[in-house]
């Protein structure tokens, strides 16, 4: 007797970088081939670099982007399209998604705290409007994945114990070119500069003005102590101010930012640098963290929101708002090339426990429950 597929719409509107593009690119092609599904993606004209028709069949919008006109097109259009596909489930890999599309389901995996530290009044507004838009996604989806019991958490206490009930919690995968070059990684003291390594957009959360601070402090002893940042300028305000604090702590010739890089790239720096640090203050998941420990990189690291949850004991911790606690955890490990062998070791155990097929299989499975549960 033939299977009964479920006809699944993924809203891919918020793929726009970083995590969110890994995500969807990594977990479509797995649940292409899965024979339970039957898979569509809404997505906007400007994706199509994401090359995401090479999985599944793909709605491209057209109207002008912006996050507000978005916003509004997405509550509107996405609906729409699902029934017209007679969609069972609409999945957006989002906090948020169309409020009354066929058979929600939402991805908290937004940092919805990053509201709490921000001063400017329209980036207030954004994160505000972030969180209205998630409480109301939450409670209307008929499932909702959590990338770690951090972000679960983000919709704040009362929401968060309404949502227990259909609340799956999903980690994030890691590229098989970060596990495969693990298994090849190079001893510790062959390594050669960067002296460190951060993987990560530009954006305030990311904490990259203390962790300058605290490269002030590293280069009083290392004063030709390197540090390379591979990320996209995102936040250009958060940016600028990076550039001035650059400039005026005279670090010019100890910080280099060498852009978005690919995969394959991304192992190179990941397997070459002596410290890979991830200083951010506010993470649901932290991808970079996994792709460093798989490939075998010494990290240090923040001890904050999602980050031990993810990391355990793999990682050499610090206090985030502590710039000497930076350096000093930081400083010990250039120091100690046996402290960082042992640091790499647990950190390849530690990511064996993820992997993109998984994430891909299990998120697979609520969505063949969603649409065998009542919308709310």
């Amino acid at each position: 007797m033939m299977m009964t597929k479920t006809t699944v719409l993924i809203n891919v509107l918020h793929a726009k970088s970083g995590g969110a593009v890994t995500h969807i690119q990594n977990i479509l092609p797995v649940l292409s081939r899965d024979e339970r599904l039957q898979i569509y993606v809404y997505a906007h004209e400007s994706q199509r670099h994401l090359n995401l028709h090479e999985c599944a069949e793909v709605f491209y919008s057209t109207w002008r982007a912006g996050f507000f006109r978005t916003l509004v097109c997405e509550q509107l259009f996405v609906p729409r399209y699902a029934h017209i596909i007679g969609a069972n489930v609409t999945f957006s890999p989002a906090n948020y998604g169309p409020i009354f599309a066929p058979g929600s389901v939402i991805l908290l995996r937004n940092a919805l705290s990053v509201g709490l530290i921000e001063r400017r009044p329209l980036k207030v507004l954004y994160w505000g409007a972030l969180f209205l838009m998630t409480a109301l996604s939450s409670l209307r989806a008929r499932q909702v994945i959590a990338v770690s019991k951090y972000a679960s958490k983000q919709v704040g206490g009362l929401i968060a114990s309404l949502i227990e009930s259909k609340l799956s919690i999903v980690p994030h995968g890691v590229a098989e070119c970060f596990l495969e070059a693990g298994k090849k990684v190079t001893p510790i003291d062959s390594k050669k500069s960067p002296d460190l390594l951060v993987v990560s957009d530009i954006y305030v959360q990311k904490n990259l003005h203390t962790l300058l601070d605290a490269l002030v402090l590293l280069k009083r002893d290392k004063p030709d102590v390197h540090l390379s940042i591979a990320g996209e300028r995102i936040d250009e305000s958060y940016a600028a101010r990076i550039d001035a604090q650059i400039a005026n702590e005279g670090l010019t010739e100890n910080v280099c930012f060498v852009g978005r890089k690919s995969p394959e790239e991304l192992v190179a720096l990941y397997t070459t640098c002596k410290v890979f640090v991830f200083p951010s203050t506010v993470e649901t998941f932290g991808n970079p963290l996994v792709e460093a420990m798989a490939c075998g990189a010494a990290i240090a690291c923040a001890h904050s929101a999602a980050l031990p949850e993810v990391a355990e004991d793999a990682v050499a911790y610090f206090d985030p708002h502590d710039k000497q606690a930076i350096a000093h955890v930081i400083g010990n490990l250039l120091n100690d090339p046996v402290s960082r062998a042992a640091y790499a070791a647990r950190a390849l155990e530690q990511a064996k426990q993820y992997s993109w097929p998984m994430t891909a299989m299990r998120t697979a499975t609520v969505l063949v429950n969603a649409s065998r549960s009542v919308d709310v």
